[in-house]
């Protein structure tokens, strides 16, 4: 069976294969932190340590791809565990709570 997925410059808008290993939400949210990187490539400002990374609130993500903010946080916590996505804080304010995330090689290798 071919996997299913729309391309959007190198990043699909759902893959089934990603979601049969960690489930639907979580692979919605990995293939939009690859289209949010694509934004970022032209600025460096999100290169750090040699990747390129997504600054963004669970809160602003849930609303981005239409799901809760409790069932997000758990996909999130899928994606790192499987070792999709790393996740990282490079806030330049201590009270701001943004998470930074980028994808994993392995993501790519299953898109």
């Amino acid at each position: 069976m071919k996997e299913s997925k729309k391309e959007f410059k190198g990043c699909g808008l759902y893959s089934v294969r990603i979601a049969k290993e960690i489930g639907p939400t979580a692979s919605i949210f990995v293939l939009h932190i690859c289209m949010r990187m694509k934004k970022n490539e032209s600025n460096s400002r999100f290169f750090i340590d040699g990747k390129i990374w997504v600054m963004s609130s669970l809160r602003q993500i849930s609303e981005d791809i239409g799901t809760s903010s409790r069932k997000l946080e758990g996909a999130v916590k899928k994606c790192i565990d499987a070792g999709f996505v790393e996740k990282s804080t490079y806030n330049e304010k201590t009270l701001d709570r943004s998470c930074w995330y980028t994808l994993t090689k392995k993501a790519y290798e299953y898109m």
